[in-house]
């Protein structure tokens, strides 16, 4: 099999596509190879909804700006519905604000905001669990030929003398601790927490799920004995990915969601034979504009 990356081109590696690559390694193919996004869906409107209007809310209070919920909220609303009206129209518009009061009513910040939608960019060196945190005042370095590019974006970060809170809405199904724990996400915010801010030995993750009758947090401690593995974990998935010359499909449940689906198995010859990205992309564009898949 000729030994070509297909991955040559990748800037960076998110929690996200890392986490997709190791539930099916076809569906990254598909989603950053071929560069085919999944069709946005009432559940990732809903998320962008929510998420949207507490990033205006918490930016307001930061400035110590007075702000009106319903306001701000129907604003995010109009702004969504001029893209994703057929969406917004499944979604029940009542119980979306309900949940950002939840939030405003029920969340305790445990210190002061320093970030929104703060990005984080680590640099994961290839042969040895190091790594590094660069600052989103600096520019990620043009040659990361010795190492791999992990970013995410906090949706919240707050500071006390303790340490730093990073906060994640969830608006999804509630998860337990233990799978946070075992969770990439949870990985690479931790190792973020603990470049960003070393002097502190008190810094926590907090996954917020809510609804409009309440705020469940999932709160974990970030582990600096952990730091280490962590690292290693992430290094080891990037390696993986960026050896992979097949990108196998693993069965499982998530293939009765997936769009890819009805097409999976027929870019698996192209892919062993090394085909150009663009070549097998218009090969399953046709299929999907002319065989109704």
């Amino acid at each position: 099999m000729p030994n070509v990356s297909w991955v040559k081109d990748l800037r960076a590696y998110s929690y996200s596509s890392m986490s997709n690559y190791l539930q099916c390694p076809r569906s990254f193919f598909f989603y950053k190879v071929l560069g085919m996004r999944d069709e946005d869906n009432v559940y990732t409107v809903k998320g962008h909804m929510v998420h949207k209007t507490l990033e205006v809310l918490m930016t307001l209070a930061q400035k110590g700006v007075n702000y009106a919920v319903e306001e701000i909220f129907n604003s995010v609303w109009d702004k969504t519905n001029r893209i994703y009206p057929h969406l917004l129209a499944q979604l029940d518009k009542t119980a979306l604000l309900n949940t950002v009061y939840v939030v405003q009513k029920d969340f305790r910040l445990e210190g002061d905001i320093v970030g929104l939608e703060k990005r984080l960019v680590l640099l994961i060196d290839k042969d040895t669990d190091n790594a590094i945190y660069v600052s989103d005042k600096e520019d990620v370095p043009q040659d990361c030929s010795d190492c791999f590019v992990v970013v995410g974006y906090m949706d919240l970060l707050t500071q006390n003398e303790d340490g730093i809170q990073i906060v994640d809405w969830k608006t999804g199904k509630k998860k337990s601790k233990a799978y946070h724990e075992k969770d990439l996400q949870y990985k690479v915010y931790s190792t973020g927490a603990m470049l960003m801010y070393p002097e502190y030995n008190h810094n926590k993750i907090t996954f917020a799920y809510i609804n409009e009758k309440r705020i469940a947090p999932e709160t974990l401690e970030v582990k600096a004995t952990s730091l280490t593995k962590n690292i290693g974990e992430m290094r080891k998935t990037c390696k993986a990915i960026e050896r992979d010359r097949q990108f196998k499909p693993k069965d499982g449940w998530l293939c009765d969601w997936c769009n890819h689906r009805p097409y999976c198995n027929e870019v698996t010859n192209d892919i062993k034979q090394c085909k150009d990205k663009a070549v097998i992309r218009k090969k399953v564009d046709y299929m999907r504009r002319n065989l109704g898949v």
